[in-house]
């Protein structure tokens, strides 16, 4: 068995043996700043993820609160006026609704808690579909069932219903914003309400565009649920509340029971083989949680071209470094080169008085050596 590196010159084995540390050197460095640049990245797309979430659920909370200023508006006028009906709440119903954006408000209406509800009497509605005339409400909206109208009689504060599909008013997906009315005496006495179509909170869930690695995701999407569960907006219609659908359940959905574990949080999953990230966070107003869904593959391309970027520069530093070693090897077994081929041309009888004078000038241990081998050389052609 040959040894190691047998007839290759100390040029060659300094190269390969400086190459290999420098390369171990440059890889282990090249490894360390990328898992240290990684971590920082994936706190980072996390923190946009989750500061993008949560800002969306405060852009939801203004909007319901700024249309709640409706109902609060109509009971305080009805508690000015006291326990029975406001004569001139119909006039006024009718206006507010006209002065509000139709793409907002479907309608606006006050349910008293002591008057005749099957005659019609007892809740005034004015909604966009019968506007300029009252909406007809024959049913017992006193019944627990009825949400609308319990909701805020229990919990004596303004309520969010679920969402629902109203099949009277106005045909379309909606959802009742309620307070209750007291009198001068904190007597309940009625409640009143606006009712909001989904679609123009559904645009808003549109608006909040997933963040995936520091730009705006295509691969991921933004969705609703409701308190109880149901999907009120999602990019697969199917999913959505719509006639004859109550909403798909959270539960039934491959992120649903990690989304319903917690209000707000953060997990990876794996759906149809594909790594995904779930955000989620709730509304404060309307316990409605919103969740961003995104691919895993999406978040990490900064990543991936930090590994590239990484492995291009400490590619670069090794080819120069081997530049380098490559240089400063043959510069140092120069010496020694010319040393052997003046031993080659003595041992043949040839020697020169001016073989090793360059060499000789120098003042380091290799000059040193010249001369000694000059000096020898001399003493035996002498001889």
């Amino acid at each position: 068995m040959k040894p190691m590196f047998s007839g290759q010159s100390i040029a060659s084995r300094l190269q390969f043996w400086v190459g290999l540390a420098a390369a171990l050197v440059l890889g282990l460095t090249a490894w360390f700043s990328y898992r240290v640049s990684r971590n920082a990245l994936e706190l980072q797309t996390n923190a946009k993820a989750v500061t993008e979430i949560q800002a969306a659920a405060r852009r939801l909370d203004d909007f319901i609160t700024r249309i709640g200023m409706l109902p609060r508006h109509i009971a305080v006028r009805q508690q000015a006026f006291g326990r029975d009906p406001d004569p001139g709440m119909v006039p006024y119903l009718r206006e507010l609704l006209r002065q509000t954006p139709p793409d907002e408000v479907y309608g606006v209406y006050v349910a008293y808690e002591h008057a005749n509800s099957k005659d019609g009497g007892g809740c005034l509605a004015i909604h966009r579909g019968n506007w300029p005339a009252l909406t007809p409400v024959v049913y017992d909206y006193r019944d627990p069932r009825q949400e609308w109208y319990h909701g805020p009689k229990l919990s004596r504060t303004f309520y969010v219903t679920e969402p629902y599909f109203d099949e009277g008013a106005g045909n379309i997906s909606m959802v009742s914003l309620t307070t209750p009315v007291f009198d001068q005496d904190t007597n309940f006495i009625g409640v009143a309400g606006a009712d909001l179509a989904l679609e123009r909170i559904r645009e808003l869930m549109r608006a909040a565009r997933p963040i995936g690695g520091g730009r705006l995701a295509t691969n991921g999407f933004t969705y609703l649920v409701s308190r109880a569960g149901r999907i009120i907006s999602h990019p697969n219609e199917e999913l959505m509340l719509r006639e004859g659908s109550a909403g798909a359940d959270l539960s039934s959905r491959p992120d649903g029971q990690l989304v319903a574990a917690k209000p707000e949080g953060f997990a990876r999953t794996v759906i149809d083989g594909e790594r995904r990230r779930l955000y989620w966070a709730t509304s404060g107003v309307t316990g409605w949680k919103i969740v961003l869904n995104i691919s895993e593959d999406e978040i990490l391309i900064p990543v991936r071209d930090l590994t590239l970027y990484s492995a291009m520069v400490g590619a670069g530093g090794l080819l120069v470094l081997l530049f380098l070693v490559t240089a400063l090897a043959r510069r140092f077994t120069h010496p020694l080169v010319a040393l052997t081929r003046t031993a080659a041309e003595i041992e043949r009888g040839h020697f020169g008085q001016g073989m090793l004078d360059d060499l000789a000038e120098h003042r380091d241990e290799m000059g040193e050596l010249a001369r000694s081998f000059r000096k020898m050389a001399r003493e035996i052609q002498t001889r």
